[in-house]
């Protein structure tokens, strides 16, 4: 008997894995899982032995938690639950999931929470008290272009600071004081030394997105890393001996494209002392190789994590990309330089948690769920420690993957990845699905989209075009000043290979993606006829109104197209699928989020007019309390379900129709 696929419905109501860290002393491990239940969303905790014995639930059917994490001894959980309803710091009891609530600021704690190596003190970020919103109205009045951020909202209300919380008497202190936003990213591993380092967004100064990187004593005293450095990411943390900060950034001066480095700088050498790279030889031998990259996954970008320096030691355990494929990797900080993999590099692997012995990882495939592993630093005796939906998914047909590896126009080596419906044979309806950025890219890992696609018998192709991250930077660069060039090329080229092999049904092509890949729709669909349906999501149609409408829409022209308005307004013009939407006569259902700062929802409403005034079929769907990505990457949300719904409405119709 044929096994059934899996149904949206299926997919919502699986486990999902939320949150993970190690407990102390070899103990085990805690983490959070999710589960719908009757349209609510609900956080289970449990924990698991480092064997993968004694699975126990400490918690069901939570409100929410999160930032869990337990003391250096052990005794007391610390997490952010809901206290009359705001965020607030809870203590956990950990045999019997009883929460009690320690803080009751105004304003709520932000995450994730860091406990200090003597364990009497809890590193959280909040909002000043200066800036809570005094009533229902308050304007926004600001001389900076940085005033509201994507995910946050407008940094004046939103901006964090870096408070701690005394374990023995439950007071709060306040260490910063704006005016950019703080992040904690870890407390010095040297005894004695009360000491974290942390890095800023939201930066007011200047035209550009910086960030800055520094550490903070328990005085509020600040030493400055590194100042303004011009990037959208980044990462920081202590190196193993404490006397030593790694930083994950591009280096100054970086071209277009130019791979991310790990970088390691002495802490005495000051703000201006020379920070050296360790992972040059790895970029160029590996053709691309990148340091805290990876490919886009549904749940993964959850457990995007710095890299990791294990104290005592001269090495940092980092998630790094090459090509397609995700994975960790030990690398020394001093010394011949050394990159050496402790996860298989074929596949999707995201770094954790580590300590002392351990190291906390998830895996990914196509077809399976992110779980959870535990090695040591070498990678040896790799165990796994969950499988959450195994049981389950066994009794499912699963699509079928195949790993396309072929030849653009112009002779550029290209990969994809076509998951089609199980069981299918010969050509079938098929739909280009473009990932974002334009630096991101697709690898082995599970997508929620793609499964319940499957399930109603349409393929899913997922090309790396150029532009994307991990191929190397001639690979990546081939777009600056043009964006969409030859980057859309590429991305039909992938769907001639899928035909040609005889997989993808020529006459049932649909083509969508998020962000850039709502922006790469857009443009194709205004250059050709050749696919019967498209669904841009989250798009910028026009670069001129996004340079002033989008958070980052001066970075966009300043990096992406190397221009400003002034002396760029043509170019910036040429390349907007908005001067090409006249053109367009293939049915088109529009996506934007309200809430989204990174692609506002003017870019969605101008390109919907547009086509309704070239009489081309189109529908628009607004999303609301949604941010950039929060509707694909941010979990099962309510906002989701008809996201995800009206999706497969619109592909049924066009391609099965």
């Amino acid at each position: 008997m044929n096994s059934p696929t899996l149904t949206l419905t299926e997919l919502y109501q699986l486990e999902w894995l939320r949150h993970a860290r190690l407990l102390p002393n070899g103990a085990g491990l805690v983490f959070i899982v999710t589960r719908v239940v009757d349209d609510v969303e609900k956080f289970d905790v449990r924990t698991v032995a480092l064997d993968g014995s004694g699975m126990r639930t400490v918690a069901k059917d939570l409100e929410s938690i999160s930032g869990l994490c337990a003391s250096p001894d052990g005794q007391v959980w610390a997490c952010i639950a809901p206290i009359k309803g705001k965020a607030q710091i809870a203590f956990m009891n950990p045999e019997t999931g009883a929460l009690r609530g320690i803080t009751s600021l105004p304003q709520g704690v932000g995450g994730p929470l860091e406990w200090s190596p003597c364990g009497q003190w809890i590193a959280f970020t909040a909002v000043g008290e200066e800036r809570v919103a005094k009533g229902p109205f308050d304007p926004v009045r600001t001389s900076s272009v940085k005033y509201k951020a994507d995910g946050a909202g407008f940094v004046q209300r939103v901006a964090q600071d870096i408070f701690v919380l005394s374990r023995q008497w439950c007071e709060v202190k306040r260490l910063t004081h704006g005016p950019a936003s703080h992040a904690v990213a870890g407390w010095s591993p040297i005894e004695g030394r009360l000491e974290m380092i942390f890095t800023t967004g939201m930066e007011p100064e200047g035209l550009d997105i910086t960030m800055s990187v520094g550490v903070v004593d328990l005085q509020g005293q600040i030493r400055w890393v590194r100042r303004h450095l011009s990037t959208l990411g980044g990462a920081a943390t202590f190196a193993g001996d404490g006397d030593r900060v790694l930083l994950v950034n591009p280096l100054p001066d970086s071209g277009y494209g130019e791979p991310i480095r790990l970088v390691v700088k002495a802490l005495a050498a000051g703000e201006d002392g020379v920070a050296e790279s360790r992972t040059d030889a790895f970029t160029r031998d590996t053709d691309g190789g990148q340091a805290l990259s990876s490919v886009i996954s549904t749940q993964m970008g959850m457990f995007a994590h710095r890299p990791i320096s294990p104290v005592g030691t001269d090495y940092a355990l980092v998630g790094c990309q090459v090509a397609g494929f995700s994975s960790v990797r030990r690398i020394a900080l001093s010394g011949p330089e050394s990159v050496v993999a402790i996860t298989p590099t074929d596949s999707g692997h995201f770094l954790v948690d580590a300590d002392a012995d351990h190291v906390l990882t998830a895996h990914t495939h196509h077809n399976s769920q992110p779980d959870l592993y535990i090695s040591d630093h070498q990678g040896k005796g790799r165990r796994q420690l969950t499988a959450l939906n195994a049981e389950f998914l066994a009794t499912r047909a699963l699509p079928t993957v195949h790993e396309l590896n072929f030849k653009s126009a112009d002779g550029a080596r290209l990969q994809a990845w076509l998951i089609r419906p199980p069981g299918s044979t010969g050509p079938v309806p098929t739909y280009l699905d473009i990932h974002g950025g334009p630096q991101g890219a697709w690898g082995p890992s599970w997508l929620l989209q793609a499964q319940a696609l499957a399930g109603i018998g349409i393929a899913t192709l997922m090309p790396n075009p150029r532009g994307s991250a991990g191929y190397g930077q001639a690979h990546a660069a081939t777009i600056f000043g043009r964006m969409v060039q030859p980057a859309d090329a590429d991305l039909l080229a992938a769907v001639d290979e899928a035909v040609r092999q005889g997989l993808a049904d020529p006459d049932r092509l649909g083509i969508g993606g998020v962000s850039y890949g709502g922006l790469a729709t857009a443009w194709i669909i205004g250059q050709t006829d050749r696919f019967k349906c498209a669904i841009p999501e989250q798009l910028i149609c026009n670069f001129i109104s996004a340079y002033g409408e989008s958070d980052a829409g001066r970075w966009l022209g300043r990096h992406e197209f190397g221009v400003t308005l002034k002396d760029g307004f043509e170019l910036l013009w040429k390349y907007s699928p908005l001067a090409h939407a006249h053109k367009v006569k293939t049915p088109t259902l529009i996506i934007q989020n309200e809430n989204d700062f990174r692609c506002p929802m003017g870019e969605g409403e101008q390109f919907f007019m547009a086509l309704k005034e070239a009489g081309c079929t189109t529908e628009f769907m607004r999303i609301p309390g949604a941010s950039h990505g929060a509707t694909q990457f941010a979990g099962i949300t309510k906002m989701s379900r008809p996201r995800d719904e009206a999706v497969m409405d619109w592909l049924t119709c066009y391609l099965k129709g």
